[in-house]
């Protein structure tokens, strides 16, 4: 965005705007002196979290909707140059004066200064897709209620949830696994590896988590690891994705808002999360 458009941006919009960018701008400081990848991404997640929820309060959404993280974003994990990936769920089919009023509320989200990506659906929408599309499918497994109205919510979770075939997505995952591990000539140890997509990169972590959710297993997971608080995370698989994150984290990676405008400038290997 240009300088004189940021100029004619209405008050609590243009306050909004400058309080994310001082919130990453502290986050990049802090790495600088304390560098957790962990912390960074949990807290950058955060600060787009309290940013949302005020924009979604001083506007007028169509009555009983909600505002829907999905993807990395629902997973609470933003990387300083990914997309926010929003849903915005709906109790019904908008009519016209609906319609405009979340178009509208879309393109405040630009101005703030975020990169999303969203889409508009009802929850038999979202169903509808996740059964067409594995990606979507895999992106609600991730949803996570930003603002707005929580039955609806809990009705796109539980609808998500019934109609999952967990062996089904299961094997579509690995055909999706093994057809990206070829364009990488299925190994690792490439010159230049791309650390999203190659072999043993964090793609690949990722999809233990996507599994590992759809059959349920996370949940208990997380419930195992509360009751033991003396033995913290240590796994193989937990050390790289932080090394993954680490890299694209770094304060060397140039903040693709002061960088490049709307196209985010990366590290080499520094893929979207």
């Amino acid at each position: 965005m240009s300088a004189p458009a940021r100029a004619g941006l209405s008050g609590p919009v243009a306050s909004l705007r400058q309080r994310l960018q001082a919130g990453r701008d502290a986050l990049r400081s802090e790495y600088g002196r304390s560098p957790n990848a962990a912390r960074f991404l949990r807290e950058h997640s955060r600060l787009v979290d309290g940013v949302l929820g005020e924009l979604w309060r001083d506007n007028s959404l169509p009555a009983g909707s909600a505002l829907v993280a999905v993807g990395g974003y629902g997973r609470g994990e933003l990387f300083p140059h990914s997309d926010v990936d929003l849903l915005v769920l709906l109790a019904g089919t908008p009519h016209d004066a609906e319609r405009r009023t979340v178009e509208a509320f879309v393109g405040l989200l630009w101005d703030i200064g975020l990169e999303i990506g969203h889409s508009v659906r009802t929850v038999e929408q979202c169903a509808d897709a996740a059964d067409a599309d594995i990606t979507i499918r895999t992106t609600l497994l991730e949803a996570r209620l930003l603002a707005g109205d929580r039955a609806l919510f809990d009705a796109l979770e539980q609808a998500v949830r019934s109609r999952l075939d967990v062996q089904r997505f299961f094997k579509a995952k690995r055909l999706e696994q093994e057809q990206r591990h070829e364009k990488f000539q299925d190994t690792p140890f490439s010159l230049e590896p791309n650390l999203k997509e190659s072999p043993g990169g964090l793609r690949d972590l990722q999809v233990i988590l996507w599994v590992s959710r759809a059959a349920g297993a996370w949940t208990r997971l997380g419930r195992a690891r509360r009751r033991r608080t003396d033995h913290p995370a240590r796994s193989a698989p937990a050390q790289a994705a932080r090394g993954a994150a680490a890299s694209c984290t770094h304060p060397a990676a140039p903040d693709s808002r002061a960088a490049r405008g709307p196209d985010p400038v990366r590290p080499p290997g520094c893929a979207r999360a």
